[in-house]
């Protein structure tokens, strides 16, 4: 009987450790905004902190925005390119702690859509 239970226990750490090793990483907290979109230069909001109020109709171009936080209820669409050309991906209110992976490229303009 104890053979047995120790043949369990070592089992069990097993178990344990494989799924200790496979927990992900955890993104940066976003911080509060208080515009319609904060954006940064660097993952998990590092950086210098840029604002915007989001206007529909008007390309925000020429940032590198590798995290950003969406505070309004419309959609952010962000580029690859420089002048809202180029890959894109739209994003309702939340954040995105790092833009590369979440998108597969760093950002260069967005605009309301």
């Amino acid at each position: 009987m104890r053979k047995r239970h120790g043949v369990l226990l070592a089992a069990a750490s097993g178990l344990f450790a494989m799924v200790s090793m496979a927990a992900p990483a955890h993104a940066a907290v976003a911080p509060a905004c208080s515009s319609n979109l904060c954006f940064y230069p660097s993952v998990d909001y590092a950086g210098s902190e840029r604002t915007a109020g989001v206007v529909a109709g008007v390309c925000y171009k020429n940032y590198e925005i590798q995290s950003a936080v969406v505070t309004f209820s419309a959609k952010v669409r962000f580029y690859s390119g420089t002048a809202c050309s180029g890959d894109y991906i739209d994003k309702g209110k939340g954040a995105i702690a790092n833009m590369t992976a979440y998108a597969g490229f760093i950002s260069q303009s967005f605009k309301k859509v």
